[in-house]
């Protein structure tokens, strides 16, 4: 049911982003966490899960996240396959924690061989960290964005050569680059959920859903395909729709028009923003829709339509 809801959030996306967006495309792996710790991903490398329990997860449905009890004996354990990593690797997480220790949240780091990659979170802040084989510890620095809120955020960590990128809650907020020769952040340490499975260290009390791996960077627009499915995930759970949007012009300056394949009288729409901050509210009683967004900050922005039980959703962008 979760990944269903997922297609249509991200089905609905696709129809207007400015470019393509293939969130299947070089995924190495992928673990939403529907009772179970299977890999989704075309290598198929299931995990296994110890002493963790299934929780409602980002979307709202039962016994679809994992949730570890901040013990050494509670992670998932994913293999020490490489999934063909070598220089270039994304990793996207939801994660829901108050933990305010030192943790490990995924990780394939050997530091003895001077190899591999974490997502390490530290008095509620986060960084993805690691070595290239260069004899330095790499890292992007701590987000500025405290994620031990008890509310979900969804993080991004990028490794490309020699720069290292993160995002949480589709914001930058650290990076590195450096002048290594030929960077490699492959490893033969076990990919651990939860906890620096190769070393066992760096366990935490946390919850996560829908880890996934690319072996290349993601776009803008895929990283906000991702990161935009959190805008409503702590508040509600969408409902499938009926209808689609179409937005022009797409990106905007001062205006959008909404037009939808059934009447919009009686909708409510709602613009927010990508912190999920609602930036606009409107009643409309006509087929298509002509907003002011002249107001708005440059930036990307979904479209909420809600018609009685039928919820629909856009992305478009402000220049």
């Amino acid at each position: 049911m979760k990944k269903t809801l997922l297609l249509i959030f991200l089905g609905l996306f696709n129809l207007i982003l400015t470019a393509q967006v293939n969130l299947d495309s070089g995924l190495v792996a992928h673990y939403p966490f529907d009772g179970n710790a299977n890999d989704l991903s075309t290598n198929a490398i299931n995990g296994t899960p110890y002493n963790a329990v299934y929780s409602t997860g980002v979307y709202g449905v039962p016994n679809t996240s994992i949730l570890f009890n901040g013990s050494d004996t509670s992670y998932t354990d994913c293999g020490p396959d490489n999934r063909g990593i070598t220089d270039t690797i994304a990793i996207g997480v939801f994660v829901r924690t108050t933990f305010n220790g030192i943790g490990d949240i995924v990780s394939k780091y050997d530091p003895g061989s001077d190899e591999g990659y974490h997502f390490q979170i530290s008095l509620g802040k986060i960084r993805l960290a690691g070595r290239d084989g260069s004899g330095n510890y790499r890292q992007t620095g701590f987000s500025s964005t405290a994620i031990n809120d008890s509310s979900w955020h969804h993080i991004i960590g990028v490794v490309q050569g020699n720069t290292w990128l993160l995002y949480v809650d589709c914001n930058l907020e650290g990076a590195q680059s450096n002048a290594t020769m030929n960077p490699d952040i492959s490893s033969v340490a076990e990919l651990g959920i939860g906890k620096d499975v190769f070393s066992n260290q760096k366990f935490l009390d946390c919850e996560v859903d829908e880890v996934r791996i690319y072996n290349r960077p993601l776009t803008s627009d895929e990283r906000d395909s991702l990161c935009a499915t959190a805008v409503f995930a702590s508040t509600e759970q969408p409902i499938a729709s009926k209808q689609h949007l179409n937005i022009y012009p797409n990106p905007a300056n001062d205006q959008i028009a909404i037009a939808a394949t059934s009447t919009l009288e009686h909708s409510v729409i709602e613009i927010f923003d990508m912190m999920g901050r609602r930036v606009l509210v409107e009643n409309q009683p006509k087929s298509t829709a002509i907003i002011d967004i002249a107001h708005l900050q440059a930036g990307n922005y979904v479209v909420k339509i809600t018609d009685k039980n039928q919820m629909t959703t856009a992305l478009f962008v402000k220049r």
